[in-house]
């Protein structure tokens, strides 16, 4: 089982359309059974998902009762909750404030592996320790952004925020850090002028192809933006397209797959190509 928080200390950059239409590839063209967890505030992956459970991802952090939403046969979600933050879980006065879901998961982990292929978590746009909590359970870390300067600032701290809960959630004794997550990037919502990026994202895209730890960029579509809105990922609205629809998007679904297969080979441990 892999584990995947989807994370950037900005706004606007498609994170949890992302993790949606990830998942939904996942489980519906590679056929991985798929936990989705929301861990952003927002609730945005919950209200996109007609299901109810008594429990929350709330729950896991207060008393670790825990209740999946199975949607089918290969995907599942983990209600979020708006009480998730750090003042209503009161983690700053806990003890490994930042290895709290990492002890449940301890616990927890056999039954998960049993069940799931691949967890793929969604969460706010901060550093908080309850996103700090989700990236230590993690094997990678994504960063998610738009072509901007802001974009490209919030992933260079991401990084140096996946480092700093690496060396603060250390075991005392050998002081080797419990957190394996690796931090990669893509860029969404690349613009085209007729077949070439404009002027703004190749600025952007020059910069970002120059790190090790990128692995493409997925370009500007209605049917991805529209998609936390009719509650259909861009997978299930191809099963619809008339032959003539489909041939109109190939582009983009060539490209949205290359991405999403160069993230799933470094979720798995292989090299991304």
């Amino acid at each position: 089982m892999k584990i995947q928080t989807t994370n950037l200390d900005k706004g606007g950059g498609g994170k949890s359309s992302h993790t949606y239409n990830e998942g939904d590839w996942l489980s519906r063209v590679k056929n991985k059974r798929v936990l989705l967890i929301d861990g952003a505030r927002e609730c945005n992956l919950t209200h996109s998902f007609d299901v109810t459970s008594e429990k929350t991802i709330y729950d896991i952090f207060t008393t670790g009762d825990y209740e999946i939403c199975r949607i089918n046969d290969n995907l599942s979600l983990i209600r979020g909750d708006e009480r998730l933050t750090d003042e209503q879980l009161d983690l700053s006065s806990r003890n490994n404030k930042y290895l709290q879901l990492f002890m449940w998961f301890s616990e927890h982990y056999d039954e998960l592996a049993e069940q799931f292929d691949i967890i793929l978590i969604d969460t706010h746009n901060d550093e908080s320790l309850v996103t700090a909590n989700f990236i230590a359970v993690s094997d990678i870390v994504l960063g998610v952004t738009d072509a901007s300067t802001n974009g490209f600032r919030a992933w260079l701290a991401l990084k140096k925020f996946v480092d700093y809960i690496k060396s603060e959630a250390v075991e005392v004794i050998t002081k080797k850090s419990y957190v394996k997550a690796e931090a990669y990037l893509i860029g969404n919502k690349i613009e085209y002028y007729g077949n070439n990026v404009t002027e703004t994202c190749k600025q952007f895209l020059d910069v970002v192809q120059e790190d090790e730890a990128y692995l493409g960029s997925i370009q500007k579509k209605e049917l991805l933006a529209k998609s936390l809105v009719i509650n259909q990922s861009v997978f299930e609205q191809r099963e619809g397209m008339t032959d003539k629809q489909k041939q109109d998007h190939q582009k983009f679904y060539d490209n949205i797959e290359y991405v999403y297969h160069n993230i799933l080979r470094v979720l798995e441990g292989e090299v991304a190509s």
